[in-house]
């Protein structure tokens, strides 16, 4: 095979006001044509800064390219002018983003949107001045179809809010194949996408590379993704390549101590261990050796003790499963939630998001709750959360029947139950320091104030390993795993007795999303606390939880312990999702 692009010796650096940063370091990368090559790395290791200087998207200023050159079909594309690098980018070299909803529309539909695209890039031989918008719409239909989503005719009329977030992705996969591109750069195109959908995009990226002959270059955080589709990998890590090779030789057999930290941070759906190892980043010396008990009893021996504190100096980490505590914290029985929906042609449908659901969870234990993007996930938390109202039912917390709290009891309740949500970013507000948005919820619930409420900011700070440093910090200035440390230390301010988890590490790096895990089963075992996880990343809950509960369409599929759902499924549902498990 031809190579169709060669990076060679590329640097990077970026002028800031703290002073030059070295993006990338002499990087070389060789594509073939109709190969599939791989980039992995964490967040800052220079793979989005790699994408952008191949499709010309990077800023310059501030970055400057100080050596190196990218050929594409023997062409210096550090050369090409703006018109001729216009030309080539969605015509000959394409991209698939991240989000879908930030790079759609919301108020355009997706057929429009797709003749845009179409009208920009006539020059692909497709098309002329003279094509009529009918060729145009028949065209994007066809490549509608070419990414396998059903009716296409009628998702061309659809506004992006009307679709799932896996269409919504396979509608970004159908636009960068409009212009029959020879190059595909998927920057992590399956983030936050439940565990189906995510094993349809890599299978449907897999027959397009056979199909039209696409070479692809894979950018991802994700080491299953990049195993499952990737026949080369090559590993970054503060802009440089550090290790090179065949996928599986790499991930199987890696050389390299950061690509073995990257490897064995990732939790698997079995046979986890009680912490997950995490990366010294800071002199590579390998692996982190499991935190003793002393450590653990020292990093929060400043923390107010809660109800069910133990004074045990040892055994902080008990064996999973943890011993049997026969109290019921939490009780829903029987509950249905409907929503009244207008269809696109105007008629009303009742939808069923939740339908006898019923559920048991003894304190101090860990509940997992997985399954597709409608299933009924987060309607059954925000309920719980007493955030939204339901038809039918029961949920008893301590015995208290939450249809009846108001007032102070439902104060009272807040302080009891807090939840931690998938995107930190959202969760926090940008004009607040890290000092006032952890202590909102003190200056609420307690009489703390002045030094000694920044005194015990201090200490939620250090619980979470973050130090008094972060305290005038605005969310901005943070790291992605920093800022849902942050949140993590919000949530157990009050010292709550419950907290619920919503994706809380969907769009985290490997060993950040292992740090934060940690982070969350050492106060957990710390501080007793019942814990409530959503999730459709199975092996997390593998490694987080007891229990586990499978939903489908608005009902309990499966329950049961974590090892013996996962070990023996009894429902085909479930087979499905854990064989979709990259």
């Amino acid at each position: 095979m031809k190579s169709l692009l060669q990076i060679e010796n590329l640097s990077i650096k970026f002028n800031t006001f703290d002073g030059e940063i070295s993006a990338l370091k002499n990087i070389n990368i060789t594509i073939k044509q109709g190969d599939s090559i791989g980039i992995v790395g964490e967040t800052g290791s220079g793979k989005s800064v790699t994408a952008k200087t191949i499709m010309g998207l990077l800023p310059r200023p501030p970055a400057e390219i100080t050596t190196g050159k990218v050929f594409f079909e023997n062409r210096d594309l550090l050369r090409l002018k703006d018109r001729e690098m216009r030309q080539l980018r969605g015509n000959d070299i394409a991209i698939i983003f991240q989000d879908p909803m930030t790079y759609l529309n919301p108020v355009l539909k997706v057929g429009t949107q797709l003749i845009d695209v179409l009208r920009a890039h006539k020059e692909t031989g497709n098309f002329s001045d003279k094509s009529s918008y009918s060729d145009m719409k028949n065209f994007a239909i066809s490549t509608l179809k070419q990414v396998r989503l059903p009716n296409a005719g009628m998702l061309f009329e659809y506004y992006p809010h009307q679709l799932s977030g896996g269409m919504r992705q396979r509608v970004l996969i159908a636009m960068a194949l409009l212009g029959r591109p020879k190059l595909l750069i998927a920057d992590e195109p399956t983030t936050a996408l439940d565990v189906t959908v995510q094993a349809e995009i890599v299978h449907l990226l897999k027959e397009l590379s056979d199909e039209l002959n696409i070479s692809f270059l894979f950018i991802s955080h994700d080491l299953g993704l990049i195993s499952s589709v990737c026949r080369y990998v090559h590993v970054m890590f503060r802009g440089e390549i550090v290790e090179s090779g065949p996928t599986e030789r790499v991930f199987n057999k890696p050389q390299h101590r950061y690509t073995k930290g990257l490897v064995s941070c990732r939790p698997s759906i079995l046979n986890n261990p009680i912490r997950l190892k995490t990366i010294d980043k800071n002199v590579l010396d390998g692996i982190t050796d499991e935190k003793t008990d002393a450590e653990l009893n020292s990093k929060f021996k400043n923390q107010e003790s809660v109800e069910n504190f133990s004074t045990k100096t040892s055994n902080v980490l008990p064996q999973h499963p943890k011993e049997k505590i026969t109290e019921n914290v939490l009780s829903v029985q029987n509950l249905s939630k409907t929503f009244t929906v207008t269809s696109l042609d105007g008629k009303t449908v009742i939808h069923h998001a939740l339908r006898g659901v019923s559920l048991e969870l003894e304190r101090g234990r860990s509940l997992g709750i997985v399954g597709e993007s409608g299933s009924g996930k987060s309607t059954l938390l925000k309920i719980i959360l007493k955030l939204l109202d339901f038809q039918s039912g029961y949920v008893f917390y301590d015995g208290q029947n939450l249809a009846g709290l108001t007032g102070k009891k439902l104060k009272a309740f807040r302080k009891k139950v807090q939840p931690v949500f998938q995107d930190p970013h959202s969760s926090l507000n940008p004009r607040m320091t890290l000092l006032r948005s952890i202590s909102e919820p003190l200056l609420l619930h307690t009489t703390l104030r002045g030094h000694e409420l920044q005194k015990r900011v201090i200490e939620l700070l250090e619980s979470v390993d973050l130090s008094k440093n972060f305290l005038y910090r605005y969310p901005h200035e943070l790291s992605g795993g920093q800022k849902q440390r942050v949140c993590v230390a919000r949530a157990i301010s009050l010292n709550p007795s419950m907290l619920i988890l919503d994706e809380p590490t969907s769009a985290l790096d490997v060993s950040v999303q292992a740090q934060v895990l940690n982070l969350i089963k050492d106060l957990q075992e710390y501080f007793k606390f019942t814990l409530v996880m959503v999730t459709h990343d199975l092996p997390v809950v593998s490694f987080m939880c007891d229990d586990l509960i499978v939903m489908k369409d608005g009902q309990i599929v499966e329950t049961g312990n974590v090892d013996n759902v996962v070990r023996r499924p009894s429902e085909q549902y479930t087979k499905k999702l854990i064989d979709s498990v990259i």
